[in-house]
């Protein structure tokens, strides 16, 4: 059996290998099925030991981060070391209203500010490369489900060439990065393959909006993770099963990493992502895993 880190950074590269993990989970939602209870990275361990996802993400800016990995790798399981993009972090330090503003009314002063947490973030970077982690996330919300959040302008300007950077500081240790965002931000997807991005992870979308964003994500090389969105999820029964089929197939393709959209809020929505996950990896569905 190949380990789930090599089939994770094979499917990245569009080989036509099905794997399967869960992304942005809520502790409570693992708590709540009574698989154990305790810190996260306990939690964690146990998500990975009954659900046995090829990857999972650890957010580095957590606490107990360093010892998720450890746990996350124990089990076999891939870690997706995730980093908040500068705006992010920014806006999370100074509030989203004043961040917001600024983008407007003093894009500098907001360029700035962002300038000065790069070096924690690429040091974010570099710690979760020398984790062992399998591809580095970098979590920057650009949109929602009403639209853009950020100016395109602005984004551009400030907010890509900086994660760009994040990207590089991953590359130079041959570790792929992977952009996290809600909402339909496929106006950017071009930028973020000039900068290096092996992946795009969409969260919020319909499965429709799912299928077009693939769709252009594919047409310039950028490998998709996500597929089973929160509504499909919490509909359950029917609905779940026909997704893991439709997602199964696409995966066994190439450019696509089966798992949660990053919505998920209840045990309900967690048991049907476990349900699907398994249906999706079902060699009967797409020929054999490798």
């Amino acid at each position: 059996m190949i380990p789930a880190a090599q089939r994770v950074r094979d499917a990245l590269a569009f080989e036509p290998v099905v794997v399967g993990g869960i992304t942005f989970v809520p502790a409570a939602a693992v708590e709540a099925l009574r698989w154990g209870v305790g810190p996260k990275p306990a939690l964690i361990a146990v998500a990975c030991s009954r659900l046995h996802p090829d990857f999972v993400f650890v957010p580095a800016f957590e606490p107990w981060a360093e010892e998720a990995v450890d746990r996350v790798m124990a089990c076999g399981t891939a870690p997706l070391w995730v980093v908040s993009g500068p705006f992010g972090t920014v806006a999370h330090r100074d509030g989203w209203n004043d961040a917001l503003r600024a983008t407007v009314a003093d894009p500098a002063s907001i360029g700035e500010r962002m300038g000065d947490v790069m070096p924690a973030l690429v040091e974010q970077v570099r710690r979760g490369v020398r984790l062992g982690a399998t591809a580095v996330v970098i979590a920057e919300d650009l949109a929602g489900t009403d639209g853009p959040l950020l100016a395109p302008d602005f984004v551009l300007d400030q907010v890509v060439p900086r994660i760009g950077r994040l990207a590089e500081a991953a590359a130079e240790h041959a570790v792929p990065t992977v952009f996290h965002s809600d909402g339909d931000v496929r106006w950017v997807l071009p930028s973020l393959r000039r900068q290096g991005f092996a992946a795009v992870h969409p969260g919020g979308l319909s499965d429709l909006a799912f299928d077009t964003f693939v769709h252009a994500a594919h047409a310039i090389g950028l490998a998709v993770i996500g597929g089973l969105s929160r509504e499909t999820l919490h509909a359950g029964g029917p609905a779940v099963m026909r997704a893991a089929t439709r997602v199964s197939m696409r995966a066994a393709s190439g450019g696509l990493l089966i798992a949660d959209d990053g919505g998920l809020t209840t045990s309900e929505e967690l048991g049907a992502l476990v349900s699907a996950l398994q249906a999706a990896r079902m060699p009967s569905r797409h020929g054999g895993l490798r």
